[in-house]
């Protein structure tokens, strides 16, 4: 899924304060359902506890770094290059669906070169 182009019109050149205005503890807990929440929450690593998880939902929503960086950071980052608009996300696609031809194109290389090496392979003789 992607945002739909009028949204990225209206988010384009938006700073990452600003984005932390409306992407807050606050749009999460009073304008989220308790569904959107749970089904937003479905996509953060997993927590083995209900503490966690909403200690990560802050973390992201407060612009922290988490592993490699804010996400709010990434995601100004990405709408400001165009990166999220209907062309680049069709390149991605393409890129994608091109690289896993060339690792399924790989595997069944290896997979060829495997069978024939077992068809030509004879033991060695058992030395006394």
């Amino acid at each position: 899924a992607r945002l739909p182009d009028e949204t990225l019109a209206l988010l384009q050149g938006t700073s990452v304060d600003e984005l932390k205005e409306v992407l807050s503890m606050s749009t999460w807990e009073r304008v989220l359902t308790p569904s959107e929440r749970s089904q937003l929450s479905s996509l953060l690593p997993c927590h083995d506890n209900e503490a966690e998880q909403h200690r990560a939902v802050c973390a992201v929503l407060g612009g922290e770094s988490v592993r490699f960086g804010s996400p709010l950071s990434t995601l100004a980052t990405l709408i400001a290059e165009g990166a999220l608009a209907a062309p680049a996300a069709a390149e991605r696609d393409a890129l994608a669906r091109k690289h896993l031809e060339q690792v399924r194109e790989h595997h069944n290389a290896m997979v060829h070169r495997l069978y024939a090496l077992k068809r030509t392979w004879t033991p060695p003789t058992p030395s006394p």
